[in-house]
């Protein structure tokens, strides 16, 4: 009983969404093996009916419309300015100048006048002694040494051997001794001396030059300018714009219906 109740909830679902009847579930369920099967009839061609459809085609126009624009339009204006116009004039006036004068001017200097001192001095000096050194050092030399090869064969071979052998250098000993010099000192002394220098000095000297003024005077002149005025008007202008036309034309599309492959949730 629990089996039935899901077959049958099954076979209403499908029913409702629209399977085909018994014979045609049977020629899908052919149709379905002919994939595998290849001696079955391939499936019929859908038929092609004639159907008029409605289609909207761009349809280019032009109309007259009436626009504001707004135009500048000149006009001339007259107006006052105040300009400077110079106006040069000779005039006398005084400047003063200045005139060096040169004098000779007596002074006292002090001048260093340098002398020799003798001084006697105590300065240190060095004197050395010899002494001879005797001392050993070691002297590498190079010997011939005889050996016997891996084949039994007597050879040479050469070694380095460190001797000790006594030398004799000498050695200088410092001896600082001290005596007296004499050496000559330079002294200055001081001896007052006149000389003779110029002095400039500067005499003002007054005197009258021409030169020449220049002064402003303020005129009023009339000129003229051009000034813009904005003024709307309106304007009748075509203009194109585009429409869209329906049309009727006529298709072929396949026949609801015609091609009996499946319907309903299969189609």
């Amino acid at each position: 009983m629990r089996r039935l109740v899901p077959a049958t909830l099954l076979f209403v679902a499908v029913a409702w969404l629209g399977l085909p009847s018994v014979g045609e579930a049977d020629g899908l369920l052919r149709r379905c093996r002919g994939l595998c099967e290849p001696d079955c009839a391939p499936a019929p061609a859908p038929t092609m009916v004639d159907v008029k459809v409605t289609c909207y085609k761009p349809v280019w126009k032009e109309k007259e419309v009436e626009q504001v624009i707004t135009r500048c339009v000149p006009r001339v204006e007259k107006y006052a300015v105040t300009v400077l116009v110079p106006k040069w004039k000779d005039e006398v006036r005084k400047v003063t100048s200045y005139k060096p004068i040169c004098k000779d001017v007596e002074y006292v200097y002090t001048a260093m006048v340098p002398k020799c001192v003798p001084e006697k001095r105590k300065v240190a000096y060095c004197e050395y002694e010899r002494h001879i050194v005797e001392e050993k050092v070691p002297v590498c030399r190079m010997v011939r040494v005889p050996v016997v090869d891996e084949c039994g064969r007597c050879t040479y071979r050469c070694q380095t051997v460190t001797e000790e052998h006594v030398v004799k250098r000498c050695v200088m000993k410092p001896i600082v001794k001290h005596k007296e010099l004499v050496v000559n000192v330079v002294q200055y002394d001081r001896v007052e001396k006149k000389g003779v220098r110029q002095q400039v000095d500067y005499q003002p000297v007054v005197r009258e030059v021409c030169v020449k003024v220049c002064d402003y005077d303020k005129q009023v002149r009339d000129c003229t300018r051009t000034v813009y005025d904005l003024q709307s008007e309106k304007v009748k202008r075509t203009v194109r714009y585009c429409e869209w036309v329906p049309h009727t034309e006529v298709v072929r599309v396949p026949e609801c219906g015609s091609y009996r492959g499946g319907f309903g949730l299969f189609r």
